[in-house]
């Protein structure tokens, strides 16, 4: 029993964290007040982790972005509305909220530590995860105007300072920590990225 919970951890949590979501509703908003922080902080972590030798070498993958993007943008979106076509027609909300999940992109964080935990390339992970949030911008109120018929008031100068003080600066600052200090000096810095 103990074994499969080490192995199996993630699944175990994931569960609980739904059950208490729906039970304690209130929690998200807590949470939600100190997002920023703990994701810029996950980003500088990534950033030390990383390092921008690495990162760099993944930026000129064009195949895997266009795909990516392609997958995220076009696939994702149409999924959504034909779920929501075939199943939802009468649920307005439960129809808006599949739209809406199939027009954003992937939280960062997530998207870069799950591949991380399953042994991937993180850094194209993370590369992928940058091009999709600065996209993001600009796509998803098209597309949620595309698929509802509702245009949405994007706020975009405070969406950029945000990707900027929480994606951009954290991580850059990570990156010029392991240069500054080497790779051996950062190196404990796995580990509690992983748990963090």
């Amino acid at each position: 029993m103990w074994h499969a919970l080490k192995r199996h951890w993630m699944l175990v949590g994931i569960a609980l964290v739904c059950f208490w979501g729906y039970r304690y509703p209130d929690t998200g908003e807590l949470i939600s007040r100190y997002l920023a922080p703990m994701l810029a902080f996950l980003m500088f972590l990534l950033g030390t982790g990383i390092g921008f030798r690495r990162f760099r070498t993944r930026i000129n993958t064009h195949r895997q972005v266009i795909f990516v993007m392609l997958f995220c943008y076009l696939v994702a979106p149409l999924v959504a509305f034909g779920i929501g076509k075939l199943f939802f027609r009468d649920h307005l909300a439960v129809y808006t909220g599949l739209i809406l999940i199939g027009t954003t992109s992937t939280t960062l964080s997530t998207c870069v530590i799950f591949t991380r935990l399953a042994g991937g390339d993180e850094a194209l992970a993370l590369w992928l995860s940058v091009c999709s949030s600065l996209i993001c911008t600009f796509i998803s109120p098209v597309l949620i105007y595309l698929f509802l018929g509702a245009s949405v008031e994007v706020p975009v100068g405070m969406m950029i300072r945000r990707l900027v003080f929480v994606l951009f600066a954290p991580l850059s600052a990570g990156m010029l920590l392991r240069a500054l200090l080497g790779e051996k000096r950062v190196a404990p810095v796995g580990p509690i990225l992983t748990r963090s």
